[in-house]
């Protein structure tokens, strides 16, 4: 798994020497930022039930944003709207199974995506042979993926 964090701040004054990159962190003078994190899951690192599931489609990605009102920073004035989305793009236009990934995205709480219009199908470009798919639902926190699939994750390989 890859960890990205990324901390965007106004202060065009701070000297990139006070600050001090560990393996366990960032230290550095007290100033206000904006915190990005971006997880990155190797499909071979996935659980079984996952990679059975995700064999079906060319990318899948999961994002979720909270609904707390936060300050921002440019660039991060844009913002998506709070809760579930997902994007996918599925191997062939008969590969994939809505159902099944409905199934497996419960775990986020009930969502409404057993039927497939849940799924908007849109094309990134002209030259894109098959379509891709999105879905989204108003999620106010994470708590019931966090309960459903930590144990999964940190027992799987």
């Amino acid at each position: 798994m890859r960890e990205r964090v990324t901390f965007v701040h106004k202060d065009h004054n701070l000297d990139p020497a006070a600050l001090d990159i560990q393996e366990a962190g960032l230290s550095g003078p007290q100033i206000e930022t904006v915190r990005q994190d971006k997880l990155t899951i190797p499909f071979d690192e996935l659980p079984g039930e996952l990679t059975d599931l995700f064999k079906d489609y060319d990318s899948v990605h999961i994002r979720w944003a909270s609904p707390l009102k936060l300050e921002t920073l440019d660039p991060f004035a844009s913002r998506i709207s709070p809760g579930l989305h997902i994007y996918y793009t599925p191997a062939s236009s008969t590969s994939h199974d809505h159902s099944r990934l409905c199934t497996w995205l419960q775990r986020f709480g009930p969502l409404d995506c057993s039927k497939p219009e849940a799924f908007t199908e849109f094309k990134q470009d002209s030259t894109s042979t098959s379509p891709d798919f999105s879905f989204y639902q108003a999620v106010e926190d994470l708590d019931s993926f966090i309960a459903t699939s930590s144990q999964e994750f940190l027992f799987c390989c």
